[in-house]
């Protein structure tokens, strides 16, 4: 953590930081994408713990706006 901490500000010096925070935004929203319907899907589990996990990374997902919330609407119904 510690290297990539020296890593981002030898970076942040040279490059827009906008843009670097654009891509990593970028590739969290990809990454949820591959696993939306996953996530989703665990809604649906018998457990409580498991239903209850999907919730708080679709809150958290929400929150950072990775994803359109017309997608997830239908499973909170």
């Amino acid at each position: 953590m510690i290297r990539q901490d020296s890593e981002w500000s030898k970076r942040s010096k040279h490059e827009n930081l906008k843009e670097m925070g654009d891509v990593s935004s970028g590739m969290a929203s990809t990454v949820i994408q591959l696993y939306l319907k996953e996530i989703l899907g665990s809604f649906l589990h018998p457990s409580t713990t498991v239903r209850s996990s999907a919730m708080k990374v679709v809150q958290l997902v929400l929150a950072q706006g990775l994803v359109h919330p017309v997608q997830i609407v239908p499973y909170l119904i």
